[in-house]
């Protein structure tokens, strides 16, 4: 039978399979999500796999390097994050537990998605995160009026639409000032694209690859030009 209860010892364990270690008091919050996930995961499907080692080398390993990949990023202070097709917290919360720069919000159409990303988070306590619950189109005016900016340092996006149209989509949602330019990060499972396949307006930025579950995985970053 699948062991299904990650500990901090076990998580630790596995992330150093990985190539990507973590500090206990991570490795406690990562196995506290892993054990809400897969509870949740029995009534609701959020993910596919069923134990949490699974999940962790197919999933969690994105937002271990997504962590170093953002931290590399030259980032205004306190960004303001946004991540499209949050889903069950993948790789957005995991990443949180690594990353903790700015504001980041979890955006998720789907109610019971959205249900569970708040149980988590109440049981993490991260910082300046927290779950849009709601179309991403409206993520941004819906924020402003409750006191924070109206465009975004940062979108991410693994798979909330096809790479070209999520970015004439984004767009008007990325910060323009000077010295404050906003990036977009797709994860990836194929290399980036040629120059002549980017559309107008953007410039494509610093590009990595890891190994997870066997292939190589891929992080592209934009700047709106």
């Amino acid at each position: 039978m699948p062991d299904t209860q990650p500990d901090a010892q076990a998580v630790l364990a596995a992330a150093r399979t990985l190539g990507r270690p973590v500090e206990p008091d991570q490795a406690k919050l990562l196995a506290v999500y892993l054990d809400q996930l897969i509870k949740w995961n029995r009534k609701m499907n959020l993910v596919g796999p069923s134990d949490w080692r699974t999940v962790f080398d197919r999933l969690v390993v994105d937002s271990l390097f997504l962590a170093d990949f953002v931290a590399g990023l030259k980032l205004h202070d306190r960004p303001l994050s946004l991540d499209f097709g949050a889903g069950a917290g993948l790789p957005g919360i995991p990443l949180r537990v690594l990353w903790q720069q700015g504001d980041y919000w979890l955006v998720e159409v789907r109610e019971k998605r959205a249900t569970f990303m708040k149980s988590a988070l109440g049981r993490l306590k991260l910082p300046g995160t927290g779950v849009f619950l709601g179309k991403a189109e409206d993520a941004l005016d819906r924020l402003a009026r409750s006191g924070h900016e109206d465009t975004a340092d940062l979108i991410l996006s693994r798979a909330f639409m096809p790479w070209q149209k999520l970015l004439d989509f984004i767009r008007p949602m990325l910060r323009k000032a000077p010295g404050r330019i906003g990036t977009a990060i797709i994860l990836a499972n194929d290399p980036p694209p040629a120059e002549s396949a980017i559309p107008d307006g953007w410039q494509l930025g610093d590009v990595a690859s890891y190994p997870a579950a066997g292939s190589e995985r891929y992080f592209w970053s934009f700047k709106v030009e």
